[in-house]
C-alpha cells in the first residue's frame, strides 16, 4: 500500500514523511494513504491498535512500538450511551494510540540521523510520547510549560 505527502494549500507533492511543511508555501503537508479501507484488512486475531496496520502504509510492520496500547473496554452507561475506558491505556491516556503510531513511524530514521524526538506538553501526551520514545530507545526531550499546575508537574515528574 502507499501513501503521498502532499502540501494542504498549494498540493504540491513531498517525498519526505519527515517533511512536515511545504518547501515551495510554507503551509502544513497532509499524508493520504493511496487505496481504499477494507473491512477485510482488518486483523481480527490482533486485539489491539495494531489490527489497522494494514492502514499505516508507512510503518513497517515488523518495527512496530507497543506498549499494548488499544482493545480498551467500552461499559455501558445508560441507554445507547457507553464510555470507553481509554484511562487503561498503557501511559493512562488515549494519547497512547498517537504515540505508538508516531513512535513506530519515526523511530527507525531517528536513529539512522542521530536525531532526538522533541515535545511540548503540560501532561498526558508527554507522559505518553515520553513511554513510547523509551520503549524505541530515542533520546527525548519533552518540554512543560513554566505555568503548568503543581498536580500535573508532579504526577509525571522522574
Amino acid at each position: 500500500m502507499s501513501y503521498e505527502v502532499k502540501c494542504l494549500k498549494c498540493n504540491r507533492l513531498s517525498e519526505n514523511l519527515f517533511d512536515f511543511k511545504c518547501p515551495s508555501c510554507g503551509q502544513p503537508l497532509s499524508v493520504k494513504p493511496l487505496f481504499d479501507f477494507k473491512v477485510e484488512a482488518i486483523s481480527s486475531k490482533n486485539n489491539s491498535l495494531w489490527r489497522y496496520v494494514k492502514f499505516f502504509p508507512y510503518i513497517d510492520e515488523n518495527c512496530i512500538i507497543t506498549l499494548g496500547e488499544g482493545w480498551t473496554p467500552l461499559v455501558k452507561f445508560t441507554g445507547k450511551v457507553y464510555f470507553k475506558l481509554e484511562n487503561l491505556n498503557p501511559t493512562g491516556s488515549f494519547k497512547d494510540r498517537g504515540s505508538s503510531v508516531l513512535i513506530s513511524a519515526l523511530h527507525r530514521r531517528l536513529k539512522e540521523i542521530g536525531g532526538y524526538l522533541s515535545e511540548d506538553s503540560s501532561g498526558n501526551a508527554g507522559a505518553s510520547i515520553a513511554a513510547y520514545a523509551a520503549r524505541a530507545g530515542l533520546r527525548t526531550k519533552i518540554y512543560v510549560p513554566e505555568n503548568v499546575s503543581s498536580i500535573k508537574f508532579n504526577k509525571y515528574k522522574v
